[in-house]
């Protein structure tokens, strides 16, 4: 894309030169920071991506001397980046401006009281015409399970969750979800982590049913439509799950959820011994440890059972039976195991649909609104497809390593590569090297700021008039880690492991290449599943899903539908040109008419029919599932008559506490009315304040009343002290 950049004029405003450049030319800014200043030592630079790269492409053109016309002097067509794609031409700046029709749709959709995003997601979903979508679709996957000649099961999996599913189907999740549909279906969307580290939908299904039947169909659909089984799958500890899969994916393994196990844990054990001791730290520190292996952690796990006296304790016991389906040393050896230990991406996807659907829709309804959300997901994936092709992060190291992760991973990964190569150079450092066998073998020593905390008890007499020169809030601690580097064929391994947990290298092995000024990343350890450009973009576009002619309809509709408008906004303050438009707009639709075959009269499950995209059988095969109780559902409620409720509404109302009387506790009056009150009169002192309009010279008019106020300071015991008085 080019833009202006700049014109020099003459003295009497005539353009002399005139360039035109690229608009990435240009160097980003330099951002400068003071860390000395007490005052703004806390300031961190924020790390932002930058389009400008100091791109050269550039056209010149001068005046030619006493005439107007220009001449070409300057044409360099050579840019130092990759050019705009076609695919990402309507993410551009340009094309993400409003259209007038846009904007006065957004207007309008306010005054409903329907915000700027709603009615822009609504905007846009009016844009396309439904469409037979499943005449077109190509590599679509959809199977469906009856009983009875009832719906039991559905899964469907489309042609751009098959291509997720082959970059980042290593480890997958698989969660259940209510209320999402009439028919009371539990929800089963598969999830995993695409390259930007997002979460990812690979494949849906839906269940009648959640028991080990239902899943083991689900999960074999789910291979039919896949091949391959993912190396490790993540659930809940649902009963149905673990057995099903056992049976259909026995080569992959399968995880516990941690979290739902570890949140348990405080009904299990008695309070005495989980809020009173450090029991919770320790536990902690035994199970979430993904640094030590399986004989380590059942040695440690057995002397805090043995320390706690929990060695009988049954549902200890049990999750120690189940250790390596959860406890993450049992997984040290697996690829990319440190990615998902929980459901939470799982739970964070049944949030995400649930924005689009609703516990009353209708299969075909859900499976419209399911397409709304896969379209929503897959921008999202898009947009951060552009923005790793578009733009160049903010180096921080003159390190030549740096700039080639930059160019090979995507920007969210990139992130924590950059930070593992900032942390390499300057908190790693080398204290010993040997040669063992051909390798490099290096003694790295990382020092890390762990911070302590205040102490609970400061002595005042002791300290001085600084108090941050006694108190140390941080600690520098020292940890020493081993790397195995061969120049040879440039293979290098850590005992942090963090790249089998996670799939990037370590700070412990940039601070070895920076010593042996390596100045690219090997290609073994940069993963397929992290780099940039793995889906296609056209593969997104529906053009390429759902076939050319719907999409050219839709085109050419919504073309129509923009220039009509148009029309009609320029000639709005035009009354007569406005009437002509009018007119030649009916003279074109009596034409239309006449031309066009007269259209028989439609029935509403026509109307119905084209709205929702399919066709209706002409016999019924499949029925609607009846009698549908999920496990996570409450079980339902039998219906009240009126007077059941009324009943219960009138004894919440007896059982709740009264005001009573003030003088002698009673409910059914209060103290202005209380038969006892003039008896309190006579015991207690009072004053007498006469009333404002009956008061005259500080006396009483004839039949004005007083209010009597008691001296609360002289009674006692209902009684006077000893020369109180009172008086009237």
């Amino acid at each position: 894309m080019l833009q202006l950049s700049c014109q020099k004029r003459l003295k009497y405003g005539y353009v002399k030169q005139k360039y035109i450049v690229c608009n990435r030319e240009g160097c980003p800014k330099d951002v400068w920071l003071n860390t000395l200043d007490p005052n703004k030592n806390d300031r961190e630079v924020r790390s932002s991506n930058f389009r400008v790269c100091g791109c050269k492409a550039r056209v010149v053109f001068d005046m030619v001397a006493h005439t107007s016309k220009y001449t070409l002097t300057t044409f360099d067509v050579k840019h130092n980046h990759e050019l705009d794609r076609v695919e990402y031409k309507h993410l551009t700046k340009a094309e993400r401006k409003l259209t007038y029709n846009e904007q006065l749709f957004i207007i309008k959709a306010a005054n409903a009281n329907i915000g700027v995003v709603r009615a822009h997601n609504l905007y846009t979903g009016l844009k396309g015409s439904p469409s037979l979508r499943q005449e077109f679709t190509k590599d679509f996957s959809f199977d469906y399970f009856v009983e009875d000649a009832e719906l039991c099961g559905l899964f469907w999996a489309d042609e751009v969750a098959k291509c997720n599913y082959k970059e980042f189907g290593d480890i997958v999740s698989f969660d259940a979800t209510y209320k999402t549909n009439k028919y009371k279906m539990v929800f089963v969307p598969f999830t995993a982590i695409d390259n930007h580290r997002r979460s990812v939908t690979v494949g849906s299904g839906l269940l009648k049913k959640e028991t080990t039947k239902a899943y083991g169909w689900l999960l074999r659909a789910f291979k039919k439509a896949f091949v391959r089984p993912p190396n490790i799958v993540v659930t809940d500890q649902d009963g149905a799950m673990r057995l099903a899969v056992a049976a259909e994916f026995p080569e992959s393994k399968h995880r516990l959820c941690m979290w739902h196990i570890m949140q348990k844990i405080p009904a299990k054990i008695v309070s005495r011994i989980y809020d009173d001791t450090d029991f919770k730290d320790k536990f902690g520190k035994i199970v979430w440890n993904m640094f030590i292996g399986p004989e380590e952690f059942e040695d440690r796990w057995n002397k805090l059972m043995e320390e706690f006296n929990l060695v009988n304790h049954k549902w200890l016991s049990k999750m120690y039976r189940l250790r390596s389906s959860w406890i993450p040393a049992f997984f040290v050896d697996s690829p990319l195991c440190g990615l998902m230990r929980t459901t939470s991406r799982s739970e964070s996807e049944n949030s995400f649909f649930s924005y689009f659907t609703s516990s009353g829709s209708t299969l075909v309804k859900f499976m419209l609104c399911y397409e709304s959300a896969m379209e929503r997901q897959r921008h999202t994936q898009e947009k951060l497809d552009h923005q790793s092709f578009d733009s160049f992060p903010a180096l921080l190291t003159p390190l030549p390593i740096e700039e080639h992760a930059a160019k090979v991973y995507t920007r969210s990964l990139f992130i924590r590569v950059q930070k593992e190569i900032v942390a390499g150079s300057w908190l790693c450092s080398i204290t010993c090297m040997s040669s063992d066998e051909g390798c490099t073998v290096c003694i790295i020593d990382e020092e890390k700021i762990k911070p302590v905390g205040l102490p609970e008890v400061i002595d005042k007499e002791s300290t001085s008039e600084n108090v941050e020169e006694e108190i140390n809030l941080h600690q520098k601690v020292t940890g020493h880690y081993k790397v195995l580097y061969n120049k040879g064929d440039g293979s290098v391994s850590c005992c942090c492991q963090l790249f089998v947990r996670s799939g990037i290298l370590c700070r412990h092995i940039f601070c070895v290449f920076k010593n042996f000024k390596v100045s690219c990343i090997p290609d073994q350890y940069i993963l397929r599943r992290w780099t940039k450009d793995l889906i296609p973009p056209d593969l997104r576009n529906k053009k390429n899903r759902y076939g050319e002619k719907n999409e050219a309809i839709e085109k050419l509709a919504m073309e129509a539908s923009i220039i009509l408008d148009s029309c009609v906004h320029m000639l709005r303050n035009n009354e007569p040109k406005l009437s002509v438009f009018v007119n030649k707009m009916k003279a074109i639709k009596s034409d239309l008419e006449a031309e066009l075959p007269i259209v028989p009269t439609r029935t509403v499950s026509d109307f119905v029919q084209e709205f929702m995209g399919v066709k209706k059988p002409d016999k019924v095969k499949v029925k609607n599932p009846t009698g549908v109780r999920p496990k996570g559902r409450e079980k339902q409620k039998r219906i009240k008559s009126g007077r059941e409720i009324s009943m219960k509404k009138s004894m919440r109302k007896s059982n709740k506490k009264k005001n009573g009387c003030g003088v002698c506790g009673s409910t059914d009056h209060n103290r202005r009315t209380c038969p006892q009150r003039n008896d309190v009169d006579v015991l207690y002192p009072a004053v007498v304040v006469p009333g404002g309009s009956d008061h005259v010279d500080g006396g009483l008019r004839d039949g004005a009343s007083a209010v009597v106020v008691p001296s609360s300071s002289d009674h006692v015991d209902g009684g006077l002290r000893d020369g109180a008085s009172g008086s009237v």
